[in-house]
């Protein structure tokens, strides 16, 4: 019978991320209000732009103007407005990382992706363009969502 020497303890700190996970990839979230709007293209329903940051990060500009969002916060007068103005900003940023991964799953095309490589331009953030544009519409509906599933989760419990 062998017997291995006992394994060193680990040190304190957070468990070790799985395979793949890491917070590298999340993004630099920006907050954009009226005042810069001129700086991003926005107007009162722009919901979001993405830009590719430094070191090859993502930076996430949202608008916290945006039209819907203040109407939501004048409808729900119950509601804490920075509650609200939370839950715009991370649903947005959830459901634009969703599409960007759902398009990077979708490149496939070794040919395409051989091309790309080759011209030096970055399809992806051709891509950028269609995301926002697609959060313009999803940002009517952002809070109104949240607040049905928080309402759903209450009288689940009840």
């Amino acid at each position: 019978m062998e017997v291995e020497p006992e394994a060193p303890p680990e040190p304190p700190g957070p468990p070790p991320s799985p395979p793949g996970a890491s917070l590298a990839g999340l993004p630099n979230i920006r907050e954009v209000y009226q005042d810069r709007w001129a700086q991003h293209g926005f107007d009162e329903i722009a919901a979001l732009e993405l830009k590719c940051g430094e070191d090859n990060t993502l930076d996430m500009y949202i608008n916290m103007d945006n039209l819907h969002l203040r109407n939501e916060i004048a409808r729900r007068r119950n509601l804490d407005p920075n509650d609200l103005k939370y839950w715009f900003k991370y649903g947005l940023c959830l459901l634009a990382l969703g599409m960007l991964y759902q398009f990077r799953q979708s490149r496939v095309d070794v040919d395409q992706q051989a091309s790309q490589e080759e011209a030096g331009e970055d399809i992806e953030v051709q891509h950028f363009g269609d995301i926002a544009a697609a959060c313009r519409g999803l940002a009517v509906t952002v809070i109104p969502v949240i607040a049905q599933l928080g309402r759903g989760r209450d009288e689940a419990v009840t």
